[in-house]
Parts: structure tokens; sequence; C-alpha cells
């Protein structure tokens, strides 16, 4: 569900089915793993250590995709994940896309005291909905300071 209208505003986050196949994935590479360093010799450790590594980073981008997530309301955007942060619209210098090997594309509101803070990530290739929540991030952005330089 990457967007859902509340009477309070509107919530933007990447689609659930691209954390939750990442958890399915974990569970696959947990079981691999945990089979490779039990087996009687017949594999080599390495390989489920391997596995394990590859479950923890599976963990770590199913966590980050679930948890990050921004609600707009007409005063503030509400920044999910850790930390939690209300930045005000008036407070915002520019709403960037950015990449990284971790998280891949990836959304920035850079404050004016030039601290940027990922609001969310593109869950995969297949993530039409980024484009969308970017576009709508930055039209409420521009309505808000708009309006309030128009006042």
């Amino acid at each position: 569900m990457p967007r859902r209208s509340a009477p309070h505003g509107t919530t933007l986050a990447a689609p659930p089915w691209t954390w939750v196949s990442l958890l399915i994935l974990l569970t696959t590479q947990l079981w691999l793993g945990v089979s490779f360093l039990t087996s009687d010799g017949r594999v080599s450790p390495w390989l489920g250590w391997l596995f394990l590594a590859a479950a923890c980073a599976s963990a770590s981008r199913a966590w980050r995709l679930g948890t990050l997530r921004a609600h707009l309301t007409a005063e503030t955007v509400a920044v999910g994940g850790l930390p939690r942060r209300a930045i005000g619209w008036q407070d915002i210098r520019a709403i960037e896309v950015r990449r990284s090997f971790w998280l891949a594309e990836h959304v920035v509101i850079v404050t004016e005291s030039g601290r940027a803070t990922t609001v969310f990530v593109r869950g995969s290739w297949l993530d039409s909905d980024f484009e969308r929540n970017h576009r709508l991030l930055a039209e409420w952005w521009h309505s808000r300071t708009n309006a309030a330089a128009v006042h």
C-alpha cells in the first residue's frame, strides 16, 4: 500500500511486497545457512556462514524498507524510521533523489540547516510507486511553500 489517504494527511512508503519478499528470502537463507552448518561434513561450513551473512543483509534491508515512510500533513512531513522526525515544509531546502550502493535510489529531504534525511527508498527495479511518491512529495512541498509565500 504505497499511498494511504487519511483525514490528517497522506502516507508514502515502499509497497509491502518489496520487504515481504525479502523476508521470504531471509527465511530461505537462514534455512540454507543452518543446513550447511549442521551437515555432517558433506558441505564446507563456509557456505553456511555465507548464507547466514546474506540473511543478515536481507533482514537489514527488509527492516529499512518496512519502516521508512513519510506522512504528509498541512504543516509538516513526518519521516518514519529511526529516528522519527517531523520537518516543517518551510524548513525544507530541497527534495532530491540520491543513489547509494546499499539503498539504491532513495528520496532525501535536505533541510535549511543542510541535514539530509532519507524519506523512502525504491524497493526494487519493479517499484513503480517510487516516482509517483517522489512527485507527490515534491508537489506537496511546492504547494505548501508557495502558499506560505503568498500569504
